[in-house]
């Protein structure tokens, strides 16, 4: 181990080079003493370029003489900055003179430096190396260097890597990064800048999960490419946006007084910068005020109307279009990010707006205007293309920044998360639930985004390019995510039924083809113009042209599957054929779930309507049950009744002319001891009644009865056990199998 002589207490900052020197001198500190080399801890990485400066940053544990040279070529750092532009911030249980910047949560004895390298030429590479002294830590190779800004609004092709939710420390995010680093190696353009969308380091934003998690995976890129990040909800664990303290504000050193362009926000929570010609925007999401008077709002309306760029990129965590693993439909922060902040983006002339936190990749069509709850494509699109080179075209808008010209919004959550999908989002083109990452080229008019997946497969490709003047019209009838819209009584069936289609949207010269074979449909295929009959089982599949034949919607699919002769199998239709009951005589024609017997001291009835019973007069029943699907467990004991009252047609539930009460008096019955209730998943354990095949013989024999009438089941009793309910999940409502004789 080389040993050096060093102080033995740590050093403070560089304005006080000279007090140390002169207090040495004066015998009040101790002597110096022999100390091993610092450890580098974490490796130096740059941030906040501008057209003539950027910073390095590095820690090490324990004291350092930091010292940072510079060179036009890596053999050749000819430059030493000087120690007053190196600041120093010390872990929280260094000593230190008062006013010591300190970091929030860092190891014990963390010295982290951060270089500011000023004097440098526009749009230029120089290299770096960082040293202790004379011992040099890391650097003096190619791979270490300086990038500075183009000068704003000097025009130059630019590549940025856009990601966001990628911080898990598993392989997808791994894969993720190398992919992309595959693809500008192919590609022969290496990038110029790298936006973050937040939740960088899950699952708290901690200074070990930074660590691990961001900087020992993205060393190779940092070292010599700036991060522009924005903070997301798991960072916001440790991390406050309006104090700008926490692990996220240690790690990185972002604009506050428009350093790199745009208008001065005085937080790093926010901030703006121009590389080239165009004006990116980081905005807070998290834990700022989003209401349109808040402090970030105003800052964005000045900073729009200073910004003289051709192009506009805003980017924040909450993204304010998705059905991914969030609903913007539905959680505050994304309602609010589109009804307060894309109006003022819009009114700006914003052309591309990048978002994470829900994890999928989603990519709208042009559009405008789309602020309210739910989202719908109503008035909104302004192309309805797919955007793509090689498909309908790029998005075309007029040059310059103007007012409500058109956005696309892009949804990047897929840098090293699970991926997931809850729903469609009607004014998105293009949906990839997979792991992946963004590029984003802009050259001249040309604006590019590529979805890149973890394979380093092309997903999706759109562009942007603005030329001239080009006429705003919203689209009537835009192109949707959703084929049309097939109906029909039910998918199982024992007798023929009539199926209709629908057109999305429904434009005056729709065309609708179809195929009931399960081969995909043409537009070679029949054109629907009438319900169809379906008699058998049958896969039918549909889609809809229309403005014409220049729109296709997606393909929509529906099976239907005809039952064997001898069963009949009905399930509950609507929220007013499951019921309760309650010991006053009340009927609860709204429930979230069935309970079934007797509940504290209070009984209760749950009656059960089963319509259209297509079972002939004359038949012989040889089994008949009632299916339910578990919504609680419970294995406590339960003794029940199951009713089936002797009517030929069971009129709707809640007339005045019936209730479940007088339903049941005289009706006949069979005791039933559930078993236990122990898995609420459907088909895994069917919870069934007894065999009530006795107590239907007696309303198909009765001399009232006629095929295709209702049956209706009741049920008492004490115990406890709960089922899943129509209006809770309609597919999992209780229904009735009849299975007759041949």
């Amino acid at each position: 181990m080389k040993i050096r002589l060093r102080f033995a207490i740590p050093l403070i900052s560089f304005s006080a080079l000279a007090l140390l020197a002169t207090t040495a001198a004066l015998g009040i500190f101790a002597p110096p003493t022999a100390e091993p080399q610092a450890k580098l801890t974490r490796h130096p990485y740059v941030q906040l370029a501008t057209p003539d400066s950027i910073v390095v940053v590095w820690r090490t544990l324990g004291p350092s003489i930091p010292t940072v040279r510079v060179g036009t070529r890596p053999d050749s750092l000819d430059r030493t900055l000087p120690p007053g532009r190196i600041t120093m911030k010390l872990a929280q249980n260094v000593p230190g003179l008062n006013g010591t910047l300190r970091l929030h949560s860092a190891p014990d004895n963390t010295h982290q430096y951060e270089a500011h390298v000023g004097g440098l030429k526009p749009d230029s590479r120089y290299y770096y190396a960082v040293y202790d002294g004379e011992e040099r830590l890391a650097g003096g190779d190619s791979e270490h260097y300086l990038q500075t800004l183009p000068d704003p609004g000097k025009a130059r092709p630019l590549r940025f890597w856009v990601i966001g939710d990628s911080g898990t420390g598993l392989l997808p995010q791994r894969q993720v990064f190398d992919a992309m680093r595959a693809f500008v190696t192919a590609d022969r353009r290496p990038l110029d800048g790298f936006l973050h969308l937040g939740d960088i380091a899950y699952s708290a934003g901690t200074e070990p999960e930074f660590q691990a998690r961001v900087f020992e995976i993205y060393s190779s890129l940092l070292r010599n490419t700036v991060v522009w990040p924005s903070m997301g909800n798991h960072e916001g664990a440790t991390s406050r946006g309006t104090t700008g303290i926490g692990p996220y504000y240690d790690a990185f050193v972002l604009p506050t007084r428009g350093e790199a362009g745009g208008l001065p926000s005085g937080k790093e929570a926010f901030y703006s910068f121009d590389f080239a010609n165009v004006h990116f925007i980081c905005l807070d999401s998290h834990d700022l005020s989003r209401k349109p008077d808040g402090e970030m709002a105003v800052w964005l309306r000045a900073d729009l109307e200073r910004t003289k760029a051709d192009w506009i990129v805003a980017y924040w965590h909450h993204p304010p279009y998705t059905k991914g693993t969030h609903d913007s439909d539905t959680e505050i922060q994304l309602v609010e990010m589109r009804t307060h902040i894309m109006p003022i983006l819009e009114s700006g002339g914003v052309d591309l707006v990048l978002s994470g936190h829900s994890h999928i990749y989603e990519r709208s069509m042009l559009i405008d205007g789309a602020y309210v709850t739910p989202t719908t494509t109503d008035g909104v699109v302004l192309d309805d293309g797919d955007g793509k080179p090689d498909g309908d075209g790029p998005y075309r808008k007029s040059a310059g920044l103007q007012p409500h010209r058109g956005t696309v919004a892009v949804v990047a959550g897929t840098g090293g998360t699970g991926v997931g999908r809850s729903g469609t989002m009607p004014i998105m083109r293009s949906v990839f639930v997979e792991n992946g990452s963004v590029i984003l080229d802009v050259a001249g008019d040309t604006l590019t985004g590529i979805m890149l997946n973890l394979h380093g497969e092309i997903r999706d490709r759109f562009q942007i390019v603005k030329r001239g003047e080009v006429a705003v019209a919203i689209v009537k009838y835009p192109w949707t995510a959703f084929g049309p819209r097939i109906e029909a009584p039910e998918s199982e069936f024992a007798e023929p039924i009539l199926v209709t289609i629908a057109a999305r949207p429904p434009a005056p010269d729709a065309r609708i083809h179809f195929t009931t074979d399960g081969s995909e449909p043409t537009l070679r295929s029949p054109v629907y113009h009438a319900p169809i009959v379906i008699a058998e089982t049958t896969n039918l599949k549909t889609f809809s042209t229309w403005r014409g034949g220049e729109r296709i919607s997606p393909v929509s699919t529906h099976e239907f599957r005809r039952l064997p002769p001898a069963v009949f199998m009905r399930r509950i239709l609507r929220s007013e054929d499951d019921i309760e009951e309650n010991a006053a005589g009340r009927i609860l024609p709204e429930q979230t779930r069935l309970e079934l017997g007797r509940f504290g001291q209070q009984g209760q009835l749950v009656g059960l309507r089963f319509t259209r019973i297509a079972v002939p007069r004359g038949a012989r029943i040889k089994s008949a049950y009632v299916q339910f699907a578990c919504r609680i467990v419970n294995t406590e004991p339960a003794n029940l009744r199951v009713f089936v009252p002797r009517v030929g047609d069971i009129s709707p539930f809640g007339t005045a002319r019936f209730s479940l009460s007088r339903l049941i008096t005289d009706a006949p019955y069979v005791d039933w001891v559930p078993r236990n209730w122990e898995t609420i998943a459907e088909m895994d354990r069917p919870q069934q009644t007894p065999n009530l095949a006795g107590l239907l013989q007696q309303v198909i024999d009765h001399p009232h009865w006629d095929p295709g009438q209702a049956i209706a089941v009741v049920i008492a009793g004490e115990g406890s056990r709960i089922a899943a309910s129509f209006d809770r999940s309609p597919p999992h409502a209780p229904f009735l199998m009849i299975e007759v004789e041949r």
